[in-house]
C-alpha cells in the first residue's frame, strides 16, 4: 500500500466519523474544565509558608498559573466552535466572583446572595447575548433585502443602458 492510498483511507475514516460533531464536543469539555482549574487553589493550605517558585507559597502558584492558563483553554475553545451552551457555567462562576469583588459581604466568597446575584447577573448575560444575537439577524437580513433592492436596481439600469445603446 502506498502513501497516497492511505491518505485515502484516513480521510474516508475522518468522513465516516462526524470530525466536527467530535470536535465540537471536544471543546465544550475543555471549556468546562476550566472551572475545577479555577478552583484547584482551594485544595492546598492557606497558611502555608513554604515558598515556590517565587511566589509565597503553592496556593498562590496555582492561583495565578490557573488565572494564566484558564483563558487560553478559552480561546482554544471558541476556535474549535464549543457549543454556546458550554460558556454558561463558566460564566456563572466568573459571575460569582464578580460579585464577590464588589459585593458588600466580601468576607463570604459563596454566600447565597452572592450565588443569588451571580446567577441573575448570568440569566442578564444570555439575555443580552440573545437579542444581540437576534438584532444581528434582523441586521442580516436587512443586509440581504438591501442586497436584492441594489441588484434590481442594477438589473434595470443595464437594461436602460442596453436600450439606449441599441437606438
Amino acid at each position: 500500500m502506498n502513501e497516497r492510498q492511505s491518505i485515502k483511507k484516513i480521510i474516508l475514516l475522518f468522513e465516516k466519523v462526524n470530525f466536527s460533531f467530535n470536535v465540537r464536543i471536544f471543546s465544550s469539555i475543555a471549556i468546562l474544565l476550566v472551572i475545577p482549574i479555577l478552583f484547584a487553589y482551594r485544595f492546598f493550605p492557606y497558611y502555608d509558608t513554604n515558598k515556590f517558585m517565587g511566589f509565597t507559597n503553592i496556593r498562590d502558584f496555582i492561583f495565578f498559573s490557573s488565572m494564566s492558563l484558564a483563558p487560553v483553554i478559552i480561546i482554544i475553545g471558541v476556535f474549535l466552535n464549543a457549543y454556546k451552551i458550554s460558556y454558561i457555567p463558566l460564566v456563572f462562576v466568573y459571575s460569582i466572583d464578580l460579585v464577590w469583588l464588589f459585593g458588600a459581604q466580601s468576607f463570604v466568597h459563596y454566600s447565597d446572595v452572592n450565588i443569588l446575584y451571580a446567577f441573575l447577573l448570568t440569566v442578564g448575560f444570555v439575555i443580552v447575548y440573545k437579542a444581540l444575537s437576534h438584532v444581528k439577524l434582523f441586521q442580516n437580513k436587512l443586509d440581504l433585502e438591501a442586497q436584492e433592492k441594489l441588484d434590481l436596481i442594477q438589473k434595470e439600469l443595464d437594461r436602460l443602458e442596453a436600450e439606449d445603446s441599441d437606438e
